[in-house]
């Protein structure tokens, strides 16, 4: 299944970074592209490669993976009883780091 997740910045995301789940690895980020629509967001594909249900209320978190500073797609589930289908898109957000 492949998600797309809007951003404004993407603090350093790029290809194959890993999607984690509860700590657990489900996929990896696929594309990394400006919007098409010319506002300079950044549109970000997410390949989740194990099955699990994700409702459509859920967050993409672009989060610090290590202290050198890789970063990973921390899914925080939603409570809906909806479910995403392929190609949806989820809300994104950038997990605020300690130099902020």
């Amino acid at each position: 299944m492949v998600l797309h997740v809007r951003y404004h910045n993407v603090s350093g995301l790029v290809t194959a970074n890993p999607i984690l789940l509860n700590g657990m690895q489900i996929g990896q980020v696929s594309s990394v592209k400006f919007a098409p629509d010319y506002s300079g967001d950044i549109m970000v594909g997410l390949l989740i490669n194990k099955p699990f249900p994700i409702p459509v209320d859920t967050k993409a978190r672009i989060i610090n993976a290590t202290l050198l500073g890789d970063k990973s797609v921390e899914l925080v589930l939603g409570k809906s009883k909806k479910m995403v289908q392929n190609n949806d898109t989820l809300e994104g957000s950038v997990e605020v780091d300690l130099k902020e």
